[in-house]
Parts: C-alpha cells; structure tokens; sequence
C-alpha cells in the first residue's frame, strides 16, 4: 500500500470518529417546556364541503327568434341543466345573446336545455340543424334558439355530388402576341 493510500485511509477514519462526537454538540440546548399547551377548540363545520371543483364555465352565443322573428331586446334566455340554472342572459336589439354559464365539473357531460322567455327554446347549430347540447366545460358554442311557431328545420344537403363526365374540349382561342426574341 502507497503512502497516499494509506494517509487517504487514516483521514477516512478519523472523520469517522468524530461524526458521534459532532451529533452530540449540534443538539439544541434550549430547555424543553414542561407545560402542556391549552387545548385548541375545534372550529364547528357549517356546511359539507363541495365535492366538485370549479372548473371554466361553457359559454353560449347566437341569434334568438321568437315565432320566426328576431327576439326583441330584453328578452330572457336561460340555460338550464334539469332544474338548476346555469346561466342567463337578455337578447339585445338585433336578436343575438351570450350566456357564460357556471362552471362546476358535476355539470360535465349533462344536457343543457335554454328558455326563451317562459318557452321552452329549441336550439339549433348555425346549418340550421337540430342540436343537443352537452356541457363541456371552456367551450364555446354558436347556438340559434328558437321559441314560439319555429320554423321547420330544413332538409340536410349533401356537401359534395357524386363527379360527372368531363366536359367537351372548348373552342381554340386567338393567338396571343409573339414574345421576345431569344438570344443570338
């Protein structure tokens, strides 16, 4: 064994050695109390804590017509989940509203109905069709509400046709006017 290997070995041990010596002078000296502390009164619970989170709300907009015409400004829209009411808010003047609903993640998943007024609304996507709305919480939805004598809803159009034969080559335009000279 080297010399250094074995200075390297003592100095190991002696840091060992002291390690109790250095526990036993770190205590704190601070004397222990020796009265027990008054008993703390427990505070009296009031209500059952909520057990759902809160959680972004779900936010409603679109036109609102009642018996086929654009809602008057004022007129109450509410959206509810069963009983519970989420959210309302007035139509302005050109017919339109916004509701920002409560967020509450017991809401998730669960349908939202809307009253326009004291009527029952039937909501509809921007295409005009029929839509059941599911609470989704931070979505924003464009919505049309209708109340009253709705108009019926209108027959689904196919996006896209099936392709037909190509067409007749048309006629041979003008001739255009010649171009530039190339190089020499």
């Amino acid at each position: 064994m080297t010399i250094t290997r074995f200075l390297a070995l003592l100095s190991v041990l002696a840091l060992l050695a002291a390690m109790p010596l250095a526990a036993v002078f770190a205590q704190d000296a601070t004397p222990m109390p020796t009265e027990e502390p008054e008993a703390m009164e427990e505070p009296e619970a009031t209500e059952e804590p909520s057990t759902s989170q809160p959680v972004p709300p779900q936010r409603f907009w679109g036109m609102v017509m009642v018996d086929g015409q654009a809602a008057a400004s004022g007129t109450v829209v509410t959206a509810m989940i069963g009983d519970d009411k989420i959210g309302d808010a007035m139509a302005n003047a050109t017919g339109n509203y916004i509701i920002t609903t409560k967020g509450d993640s017991s809401y998730t998943g669960q349908e939202v109905t809307f009253m326009v007024g004291d009527a029952m609304g039937v909501a509809t996507m921007a295409d005009g069709m029929m839509a059941e709305v599911m609470w989704t919480s931070g979505m924003t939805t464009e919505l049309n509400l209708a109340a009253g004598d709705i108009p019926p809803t209108p027959t689904p159009v196919s996006q896209r046709g099936v392709v037909g034969p190509r067409g007749a080559q048309g006629a041979q335009g003008e001739p255009g006017p010649a171009g530039p000279a190339g190089p020499a």
